[in-house]
């Protein structure tokens, strides 16, 4: 039976789950740095006195984390109809770099007055973005930094900070359970390697670890290549080679990752269970699985704000104001404590802003 379970839920994630680019209740920063952290109508008329056309351009459009850029982006749109309208764009999956520079060029073609962009490369759309910038388009990017100064704007997660958060959820939770961290292991499973946005990510949770409690053993990062079967081969050799030698919890550092994780947690019954598992963005299998209680903190990022606040830092690049060269996008800590409190839903649920 298990494994009749284990297989559909196995489906169910590789359909779902498709890679974005984690009691502490208290422990977030959700606010934009250049906005009052709630959704807010801009002026009513534009500088140029017309409507800004503003290009919407993701890493994957059959992406649930992508979809919900997307909506973020529409709804400033819909809020401002007056001076701006938008349109999305990008490749089917974020699998190929080469076909979103595609998709950056013909989206050129068309001159929109700005473009926002979450690159699939931090590499490849460089030199389209440069010419882009030089036929006078404002050039927002957002989630995933371009190796390159040819931007008007970077708006995403600080991906170190939220990493940060992931190890102080992950060792608060194991203190306030009460479990003595010495000679203790956590095991971390990760997606794919050398992104700027990855390696800040992993590199802040591993800060973290040594900061928080330097006695615990880091197993990992195995890296999974964002492959969902992989990610939950490497979840069950850790639990099943380190079980008996100190393993205390789980890290996982992507909703991939994250829903192969969980899967594998299930699967263990002979856990202790005060075993931790936390993880880094959320789905719906993740957020059950924490009202379960097989999920004991999550690091959210704000992809709906990043598509709204995207929109609204291009209209007023375009009304000639001054904006921020970065702004932190922000990062909240989930636990089962703070799930139901109604900042915490409305960050899982736009509709709810």
């Amino acid at each position: 039976m298990k494994r009749i379970f284990v297989f559909v839920l196995l489906i169910s994630l590789i359909m779902t789950f498709l890679p974005a680019c984690s009691s502490n209740s208290s422990v977030t920063s959700t606010t934009p740095a250049s906005t009052s952290g709630t959704p807010s109508t801009t002026t009513s008329t534009t500088a140029a006195g017309k409507i800004y056309n503003v290009a919407v351009i993701v890493k994957g459009t059959s992406s649930d984390y992508w979809q919900t850029v997307i909506s973020g982006a529409v709804k400033f749109a819909k809020d401002n109809e007056a001076i701006v309208k938008v349109t999305s764009f990008g490749p089917e999956t974020e699998s190929d770099a080469g076909e979103q520079v595609e998709v950056i060029e013909n989206v050129i073609a068309t001159k929109p007055d700005a473009i926002v962009i979450a690159p699939t490369s931090s590499d490849a759309p460089i030199e389209a973005l440069a010419e882009a910038q030089k036929m006078g388009i404002k050039v927002i990017v957002i989630d995933t930094k371009i190796s390159s100064e040819n931007y008007d704007s970077f708006l995403a997660t600080d991906n170190h900070k939220g990493g940060m958060l992931a190890a102080k959820l992950l060792v608060d939770t194991l203190k306030a359970k009460g479990i003595d961290t010495k000679g203790k292991k956590v095991g971390f499973v990760a997606g794919t390697p050398g992104t700027e946005s990855a390696n800040a990510r992993d590199g802040g949770f591993l800060d973290g670890m040594k900061e928080y409690a330097p006695e615990i053993a880091i197993v990992g990062p195995k890296y999974s290549n964002n492959v969902v079967e992989k990610a939950l081969s490497i979840a069950s050799d850790i639990i099943s080679a380190e079980k008996d030698n100190g393993l205390v919890g789980l890290y996982a550092n992507n909703n991939l990752t994250g829903g192969a994780t969980l899967v594998a947690r299930k699967e263990r019954d002979d856990l202790d269970k005060n075993f931790v598992f936390v993880g880094f963005d959320s789905s719906a299998e993740l957020l059950t699985g924490m009202t379960d209680g097989f999920v004991q903190g999550l690091v959210q990022q704000d992809p709906w704000g990043m598509g709204f606040y995207g929109v609204e830092t291009a209209v007023k690049l375009l009304n000639g104001e001054s904006v921020e060269r970065s702004i932190d996008t922000g990062v909240t800590g989930i636990t089962p404590e703070n799930l139901n409190n109604t900042e915490i839903q409305a960050l899982l649920d736009p509709t709810k802003r």
